[in-house]
């Protein structure tokens, strides 16, 4: 927050205008196992991501808030979606929009996600082959 004012986005780091709710797009290698989805873990599945670049309008006013995969926390749980339920702070994200929307047929989207799928590497689910038995030092390494 600078002088008040909610930068959010890439703002938080330059507090230029200009980047107001821009958000860095991480690599794509991996993305089917590496859920939640968005800067704020706010989708589940892949498919919602998705669909919300496709048509990020549409999507911010029908987002389902039950959705979002956030930690538990007492502190955070009663605040999680006052950004979200600010209409003024919503008004903003909605006018910084660079997206026009685009329509895939059901068969496109479910090539996109395939495409997707494609860029996963399974073995990346079990790395434990890579923990040494010791370390330089030569102590061993614990679970």
């Amino acid at each position: 927050m600078e002088n008040g004012i909610y930068q959010g986005g890439r703002a938080e780091a330059t507090t230029a205008a200009a980047d107001f709710a821009k958000f860095r797009t991480p690599s794509l290698r991996n993305v089917w196992i590496t859920k939640p989805y968005g800067h704020d873990g706010a989708y589940n599945l892949l498919k919602g991501i998705v669909q919300h670049h496709l048509d990020p309008m549409t999507s911010l006013k029908n987002y389902n808030t039950r959705q979002a995969v956030l930690p538990k926390n007492d502190e955070f749980d009663q605040v999680d979606f006052d950004g979200y339920n600010d209409l003024v702070l919503r008004q903003k994200i909605i006018d910084a929009n660079e997206l026009e929307p685009i329509a895939l047929t059901k068969s496109e989207l479910s090539d996109l996600l395939e495409f997707l799928r494609a860029l996963t590497d399974w073995n990346a689910l079990d790395m434990t082959w890579m923990i040494p038995e010791s370390v330089a030092s030569g102590l061993p390494v614990e679970d």
